[in-house]
This record gives structure tokens, sequence and C-alpha cells, in this order.
């Protein structure tokens, strides 16, 4: 028989009505309620929308005086022991909350924050194509033949998948905390991909990668290849995938998404003897369980 650890008031502020009772098995470290720094982007554009927003505008400290802050985590004050992460991650479908690993220099939270019915509008695939039109990304006609076009392909196949992502992602994630020191974030949300635009995780200042744009492609991967978001660092993001591309060719349509969704993108410390910096980026991501993406 299990014993239930008492949830502390400000925890128990975040879990969703369904979870309401939820108790975790293990003891907590202490942490606290992170508060986000404005709005929900939702509310706080009907503020941008107004007449008088010029004049909120022109004061900084005081541009969303009146408006709702709300909770959007709980982050622990420190390191999280090997573990944690995994069982708060099984938890996930009876508390309603998503682990995030919180790196050092990950930044705050509670930046142009989503709500769930505003991250349902939008629609990555837009979001995508309109990202790789400008993303600069140089093809050769090696690549260009691979792809077949140079401009926007559409979205890549699924993958296939061969082992449990939540199996997956609690192997990978296990390993991290082994690597480096990390904290805890747990956020309400239905999915992993959901999380980092319902906390208003911010990758880069750069505005068409905010964290509602970032967590509706996530979304689709998450749907396609077994992606489940493991953590946040200093501009990077770690995602773990259960269905990788295993062929050359769906890799690039996948190398496509991922040069679009991160223009900075790096390949992993690995050598390739494929023709461009594109198609060596494409080989790299071939069976590989993690993708990693840095903004800068």
């Amino acid at each position: 028989m299990r014993r239930l650890r008492s949830v502390g008031a400000d925890l128990a502020s975040l879990l969703p009505e369904r979870a309401r009772g939820w108790r975790p098995a293990v003891t907590l470290p202490p942490g606290h309620v992170v508060v986000a720094a404005m709005p929900r982007r939702p509310v706080a554009e009907e503020r941008w929308a107004s007449r008088e927003w010029p004049t909120y505008a022109a004061k900084p400290a005081t541009m969303y005086d009146g408006l709702p802050h709300p909770p959007v985590c709980w982050l622990t004050d420190g390191p999280v022991s090997a573990g944690l992460w995994s069982h708060l991650r099984a938890e996930h479908h009876r508390s309603g909350l998503w682990p995030l690993l919180v790196f050092r220099g990950a930044g705050g939270f509670g930046w142009y924050a989503e709500d769930e019915s505003s991250l349902a509008r939008l629609d990555p695939m837009a979001l995508m194509a309109g990202w790789w039109a400008s993303s600069g990304v140089r093809l050769t006609k090696v690549d260009r033949r691979v792809l077949g076009t140079a401009a926007w392909p559409g979205p890549a196949s699924p993958g296939r998948t061969r082992v449990d992502p939540d199996v997956l992602a609690d192997q990978i994630a296990e390993e991290r905390v082994a690597r480096e020191p990390a904290g805890i974030a747990l956020v309400p949300a239905t999915r992993s991909a959901d999380a980092i635009g319902l906390a208003g995780w911010t990758a880069t200042d750069y505005e068409p990668y905010s964290p509602g744009a970032l967590s509706a492609v996530l979304r689709t991967w998450e749907d396609r290849f077994g992606a489940r978001v493991l953590g946040v660092g200093s501009g990077t993001l770690w995602v773990s995938v259960a269905a990788p591309p295993t062929t050359l060719d769906h890799a690039a349509r996948v190398a496509v998404e991922h040069f679009a969704f991160c223009p900075e993108v790096e390949p992993p410390e690995e050598r390739s003897d494929q023709p461009s910096d594109f198609l060596h980026y494409a080989a790299t991501i071939m069976h590989r369980p993690l993708w990693r993406f840095w903004w800068d």
C-alpha cells in the first residue's frame, strides 16, 4: 500500500479540477509557485488592441495593472534527486501536472503564456511554413533533389513507434539528471507539448517563436513522432522521440521542420558522409531518440 504525502496549499492551487485531492506517493522537495510576469496572452491581446495601449505601454511597470497574473507552474527551489522526474511523469494522468526539467540558465516562466483554448487555435503547419520561408536555410541542388522542392514541402509523415514514448522519456530524463543538476517545474497541462506554452517559457525574444507557437508544433510532433517534452535550459529545449525517422528521405523532411522550428539548430557531434550541412543534420537525426534545440 502506497503512503500518500500531503500537497502544500500553493501546489494544490495548481491542480486541475479533475485532480483535486491528488497526493504524491513521494515527498516533494521545497518549492514555490511561479506567478506569470504578465497576463495570459489572450487577455494581454485585448489590452494591446485597446485605444489606451499607447498610454499603458509608456509605463512598463504598470502596463498590465488591473489584469490577472495567474500562477503558471510550481518550481523546486533547487536540484532534484534521481527518480523524481519519472515518478512525477507516471503520476501525470492522475495529477494533471507535467514535469519539466529546469537546467541552469533556463530563464523565467510566465511570459506570453497561452491558455488551452488559444493553443488549440494555433495552426502548426501554417506556423512552420511561415518560419521556413523566412529561415534563410541555404539548400544545395542535392538537398532540393532529395526534398523535391526548395519551398515548404508540407509535414513529414509519421514515424514508426518502436518503444513506449513515456518509458523512453523516463529513461532519457533520468540520464540527463544524472549528468547535470536540474530542478523540476510542474505545469498544469494535459499533454507534455502544452507545458511550454501554458507555463510561458520563452526560448528567445524573437516574437515568432512565442511559447504558444512552439507548443503548437510540439503537439504535432507528439502525435507523429511520439515526442515528449523533457526539459529546458538556457534557450535550450530537450525532447525525447519514440518514433524518429529511419531513412534519409524521411529525415530530410523532418529536418525541414526542425530548421523552421529553430533556425540555429545544430547537429549532434557526429560525423556523416553527406554532401551538405542540411543533409548532414538530417543524417544525424535518423534513429535518434533525443532532439535538442537551441535558440540564440
